[in-house]
């Protein structure tokens, strides 16, 4: 039962951490790419997708690190 809870928690935070990384890749590449003359291809949600998923690969490497770390605790003993 915790290690089901630990993954709904893993998977909740990565994707409220990867919809707030698309939002801000996309205010970035708003802001500096696509500001100025008239430019009607602005590809800032791609950017922002670019984040989002660079973000998704640090947190699957954040749980991975995680779970090998209370692995060994657990594992060593009291």
């Amino acid at each position: 039962m915790k290690i089901l809870l630990r993954f709904i928690g893993y998977v909740g935070g990565t994707a409220v951490l990867a919809y707030v990384a698309f939002l801000v890749g996309t205010a970035y590449y708003d802001r500096n790419m696509c500001a100025g003359d008239d430019t009607t291809d602005c590809l800032a949600a791609l950017g922002g997708f670019f984040w989002s998923i660079g973000t998704i690969a640090v947190c699957l490497i954040a749980v991975v690190v995680t779970e090998v770390i209370r692995w060994r605790r657990r594992r060593s003993g009291p």
